[in-house]
């Protein structure tokens, strides 16, 4: 179901400055950077103490062990998982090797392909489209696109998410691979998938729901249409360089930022693995995957990822409450129980979680969120023959019984009683707030100098003048007050 699994089976200021004196003047300065510096203070203080918790001797221990075990229980060639925990650190182990027969070992650092997992990354793409009212979940595909043989142009953007449009998944098409290694440095369009590699549909959309990679390569084709960029553009302005993911690339258009692994797949399908490295870098496999499965990473940046994207503050709430709308999915085993907008719903011996999992020639991946607890968990093998279900599940067993309140910070009195989002917004974009006030919204940048005021009773501020950059954010004028770090992107 996940995308090349079946592609590579067994092939190789305004400067807020106003009039008045000198000490006045300075005095302000030091007022506005006393409150900055209080709110970027407490700010920290939640990863200061979940440093506390990552560097728990028992808990890193632990962790490893479970990973290990994990790793000798499935017989991988290697292994990487980290954990972020609810209080913002992050644990990273490694069991295994890149390369047992040379001695290479396998890091924390290196970059693997995540498969599927690009797809939460469109998802939130297109989900941030929708609530700057780029687009509509009805809108459909004749809308912006086509027309193309086999799809139907009335198939909508949610049904694209969901999986519920009925299209072929290309990635099952017999002749794709052949076409890829013919040439490893071709660049293939989305267009050309859609053109070369579609069958009839299914079924009727709407009537059923099926995993087909087909879907989000439709998608990709609506975001360029619909905002002039590129996908991978509008993946890096709108997440990646906001959220810090430094070590995250789209590999439909770019490589990996840093090393890769040796990878492993069997080639000739006589049960041995063989080195899959050239294979798993080729310019014509990544592009021929780009929006549903190319993004690179490391298990770091993956955990961080899923804790982004389920914080209550990355979409709106209608959004949001669209994206978790589960719905079952015909061929999934029994872990993966529910597909909602772009992202997978798992059930672990009772405890839900959140994420995707994803599965390419060359490394099987997972990244789980669990709502109730608020840890996230991400691990990838460099060989692609893990049970990721029970490696998130092992994961999962431990970290519930951990007690996350010895590590929690009160959180100040009326500090965050009110919250805005989207977080990460863009450039002109609309921030919403979580409820109507009428307290002053006031935006700072990291100098301390305001950039933007709006006045009270209001639920939505435009950031029509305000540049790309890191902001603190605060409501004044009322007993609920309110303040925060903004992102604003491209």
């Amino acid at each position: 179901m996940h995308l090349v699994r079946d592609i590579e089976a067994g092939l190789p200021a305004r400067d807020g400055r106003q009039g008045g004196s000198r000490s006045a003047g300075h005095a302000r300065v030091r007022h506005i950077l006393s409150a900055v510096t209080t709110v970027a203070v407490w700010l920290l203080l939640p990863s200061l103490a979940a440093a506390q918790m990552a560097s728990v001797p028992e808990v890193r221990l632990e962790l490893q062990g479970i990973l290990e075990s994990q790793h000798q229980l499935q017989g991988q060639t290697g292994l990487v998982a980290a954990v972020r925990f609810p209080d913002g650190s992050i644990w990273e182990g490694v069991a295994g090797w890149a390369d047992p027969t040379t001695g290479e070992e396998l890091r924390v650092d290196h970059r693997f392909g995540f498969a599927s997992i690009t797809k939460t990354f469109v998802a939130a793409v297109v989900l941030q489209l929708v609530d700057e009212g780029v687009l509509d979940l009805g809108d459909s595909v004749g809308d912006f696109a086509g027309p193309f043989t086999y799809v139907n142009s009335s198939i909508t953007i949610r049904q694209l998410l969901g999986h519920t449009s009925g299209v072929y998944n290309y990635t099952d098409h017999p002749d794709l691979v052949g076409l890829m290694r013919q040439d490893l440095n071709r660049v293939f369009s989305p267009e050309e998938m859609l053109a070369y590699f579609l069958e009839p549909p299914l079924y009727f959309a709407g009537s059923g729901a099926s995993y087909s990679n087909s879907n989000y390569i439709i998608l990709q084709i609506i975001v360029e249409a619909a905002t002039g960029n590129a996908l991978g553009d509008e993946i890096r302005s709108r997440l990646l360089e906001p959220l810090r993911l430094t070590a995250t690339t789209f590999g439909g258009d770019e490589p990996p930022n840093g090393a890769v692994p040796t990878t492993w797949s069997d080639l000739t399908g006589n049960g041995s693995l063989d080195n899959f490295s050239g294979l798993y870098l080729a310019v014509s496999h990544n592009s021929a995957r780009a929006a549903p499965g190319s993004m690179f990473s490391t298990v770091a940046d993956i955990a961080s990822w899923a804790h982004h994207l389920f914080d209550p503050t990355m979409f709106t709430a209608p959004t949001r409450s669209n994206m978790l709308d589960w719905h079952a999915l015909s061929g999934v085993g029994p872990v993966w129980t529910g597909y909602g907008l772009g992202v997978q719903q798992f059930m672990f011996d009772g405890t839900e979680a959140w994420g995707h999992s994803g599965w390419i020639s060359g490394s099987r991946s997972i990244m789980v969120y669990a709502p109730e607890y608020g840890f996230s968990v991400a691990a990838v093998d460099n060989d692609a023959t893990s049970s990721h279900g029970l490696t998130a599940q092992a994961f999962v067993e431990y970290l519930r019984s951990l007690d996350y309140t010895t590590t929690a910070v009160e959180e100040p009195p009326g500090l965050h009683p009110v919250s805005v989002y989207p977080n990460p917004v863009r450039v002109g974009g609309q921030l919403s707030l979580s409820r109507e006030t009428d307290a002053r919204f006031e935006l700072y940048d990291l100098l301390g100098r305001r950039v933007l005021v709006s006045s009270g009773d209001q639920e939505a501020v435009r950031l029509d003048a305000t540049a790309p950059g890191v902001y603190i954010w605060r409501l004044v004028g009322t007993s609920e007050g309110g303040s925060g770090i903004l992102n604003v992107s491209r």
